[in-house]
């Protein structure tokens, strides 16, 4: 299944809109960082007191007392953000990307199949899961590349969650267009820590017998370790946001390089905004097969079009042994309607990928490679569990997503 992206199974929550009324456009002075800003987000999850128009909690609260808050921080203010016309109010979801189009303060944009929104954009969405036709909206926390992102949203009646989301998934999250704030100010530079980090089997371990020699090259900068020092000594700091080459040289043929952890292609990226990432090398034994995901239920979807999803031919819980398994989509609405799987490392450096709830429904039903077969065109489909590796799976990085083996 080449080209796979897994993503966590979640219950995606649903978001309404509010009311209209005229918009205040107003020019800002650079003040207020893109840290700040995220900071800010991430202290409002499960805030009680979100309904800042008095027509109860909507998606729109959270979108206005963001808004309001990059304004007034961005002024040096104190007032408080969740104040309505302060200097911002609310609008109907599908109604923020019109209504802030040519606004001085915020650049509206659409999001295309290539686009990497930035923390702190705020996604609308012309459309929602209720409806009602009000659209939704909610503001990026991180960036997963251009399918995939973890978001802050109110739903209906709700106070703000975090939640992670696939773009085009579920109509709220269709996210036609962006909206970002123009007037963030550059951030004081900080520092992670970058260390080496080693697996064998798919547990860190400090020290690899028999390793050798490792040469690490971080923007032409050599680092060396070997058997005769510890891994915490081949260090350096990084500077959060800024990419970094790396190179890895390895003579023993038993190991390899299998990237950077906190780091996206290879170049270094803080991937927290207060610096205290730890961005690591990762070096694997053998084969390198490690543990990638953390066992737990997942939906597995296409990384080409994640609408589509990994489906098991029935809905019988234990599927039928043998039983097919096929690509279906689009998904829409709950997710939990749809088939999960469940993911359990092997501690040998492969999956168990079985269908959730069938062990617990007295026989638990895998996926399965037909006969072992070694052929292209050989079927996929699920059996009675029986640890044979034809039921052994590997998950190796690609992109965004897994290549699933």
């Amino acid at each position: 299944m080449e080209g796979a992206q897994i993503m966590k199974k979640r219950i995606l929550a649903l978001v309404l809109a509010a009311v209209m009324v005229p918009l205040i456009s107003l020019t800002a002075e650079a003040a207020v960082t893109q840290n700040d800003a995220v900071k800010w987000l991430y202290a409002q999850e499960n805030r009680e007191e979100c309904d800042i128009d008095g027509n109860g909690k909507w998606c729109v609260d959270l979108a206005t007392a963001y808004m309001n808050y990059c304004y007034l921080k961005g002024r040096d203010k104190t007032s408080d953000p969740w104040k309505l016309n302060n200097p911002y109010t609310t609008y109907n979801a599908n109604q923020y990307d019109n209504q802030f189009s040519g606004n001085p303060n915020w650049n509206v944009f659409s999001r295309t199949s290539s686009t990497v929104p930035q923390p702190g954009d705020i996604f609308v969405s012309e459309r929602d899961t209720t409806g009602l036709g009000v659209g939704h909206v909610g503001v990026v926390l991180e960036a997963y590349g251009s399918t995939r992102a973890k978001i802050i949203q109110m739903s209906a009646g709700t106070n703000p969650t975090i939640i992670s989301v696939t773009w085009g998934s579920d109509p709220s999250f269709y996210a036609e267009h962006f909206i970002r704030y123009n007037y963030f100010a550059e951030p004081t530079p900080t520092y992670a820590s970058f260390d080496t980090n080693f697996y064998a089997d798919g547990y860190s371990v400090e020290n690899l017998e028999g390793i050798g020699t490792i040469q690490v090259y971080v923007d032409g900068k050599l680092q060396t370790y070997n058997e005769e020092s510890s891994y915490t000594d081949f260090s350096q700091n990084v500077l959060v946001g800024k990419s970094y080459e790396v190179k890895v040289n390895i003579t023993n043929p038993d190991y390899r390089y299998a990237g950077t952890d906190g780091a996206t292609g290879g170049a270094l990226t803080g991937t927290t905004l207060d610096g205290g990432t730890k961005v690591s090398i990762v070096i694997c034994k053998d084969s390198g097969k490690t543990r990638q995901v953390p066992d737990g239920d997942y939906m597995i979807v296409s990384a080409e079009k994640p609408e589509f999803y990994l489906d098991i031919y029935g809905t019988k819980i234990p599927a039928d042994s043998g039983a097919n398994v096929q690509m279906c989509g689009p998904l829409a609405g709950d997710p939990s309607k749809y088939d999960a799987l469940t993911l359990e490392y092997d501690n040998d450096g492969y999956y168990t990928i079985s269908q959730t709830g069938s062990k617990e429904a007295g026989s638990r039903i895998s996926l399965d490679l037909y006969g072992a077969s070694k052929k292209q065109t050989a079927n996929i489909r699920v059996y009675s569990d029986n640890g044979t590796d034809a039921q052994k799976w590997a998950l190796v990085p690609q992109g965004d997503g897994y290549i699933i083996q």
